[in-house]
């Protein structure tokens, strides 16, 4: 990882921006959200949980 990145700085920092957004914005961000929300919420609290989160 250290090779490349100090061998090709060009190349990642042309695929950092484009492939950080894109996984995280489509589904690094979603899918974490999602998953951590949804039972966090529920292990704490089922119904004051699920009410704040809808409101």
């Amino acid at each position: 990882a250290v090779s490349p990145t100090a061998e090709s700085p060009g190349y990642i920092t042309e695929s950092e921006p484009e492939i950080e957004p894109e996984e995280n914005d489509g589904d690094g961000k979603k899918s974490e959200g999602d998953s951590i929300d949804y039972p966090t919420s529920e292990g704490d609290n089922d119904a004051d949980d699920d009410g704040d989160d809808l409101g």
